[in-house]
């Protein structure tokens, strides 16, 4: 209250029976299970095979508007989506600007799915140092889906994070996003 804090996250291991019941007692809502997926690339061989003629290539400043479009109803499974303080139409915005800056500075690389000549998906990249890399965000138009697209994304990756050295890759996301 002091420092007039209006959203503060914290992670706890849902298996400590006295944190959980510790930050229920200090009325913090249950908002998502997180799970971080991590891939060893030096003992996971990549079989890149790309779906329906997609092509992926890094995103350009003209990228910006249709990857601000897909990210405004891609990431309805997120922990902010699912925050009572948050409403949807910022929810929309937030990650509009969050695809933004990826393509800007906040990103290593963003890749972009092509397909037909319409980017129709956006997988973002980060080298945390020398041999971890983080995928950031990740979407697929919604009419595009089940197509093999977001697998092709993924593998687009980490054939960028091979050739760049690094070795672990993860991916944080929620519970309930079954695709992922």
């Amino acid at each position: 209250k002091k420092n007039k804090i209006e959203c503060l996250y914290f992670l706890v291991d849902p298996s400590c029976q006295r944190t959980n019941y510790l930050a229920i007692d200090n009325q913090f809502d249950f908002v998502d299970i997180r799970v971080t997926l991590t891939i060893n690339l030096d003992k996971n061989k990549l079989f890149v095979q790309y779906p329906n003629s997609c092509v992926f290539r890094s995103s350009k400043k003209s990228d910006i508007p249709i990857l601000r479009e897909i990210a405004s109803y891609s990431h309805k499974d997120t922990r902010f989506y699912f925050d009572p303080n948050f409403p949807n139409e910022l929810c929309d915005k937030f990650y509009e600007k969050w695809i933004e800056r990826s393509c800007g500075d906040f990103a290593d690389v963003v890749l972009v799915a092509i397909l037909g000549k319409k980017i129709v998906g956006y997988i973002s990249c980060h080298l945390d140092d020398s041999c971890v890399g983080r995928i950031g965000l990740i979407a697929v138009k919604s009419n595009m889906r089940s197509l093999g697209v977001g697998t092709g994304l993924v593998k687009s990756a980490l054939k960028w994070f091979s050739k760049n050295g690094v070795k672990i890759v993860s991916v944080v996301t929620q519970e309930r996003n079954i695709a992922s």
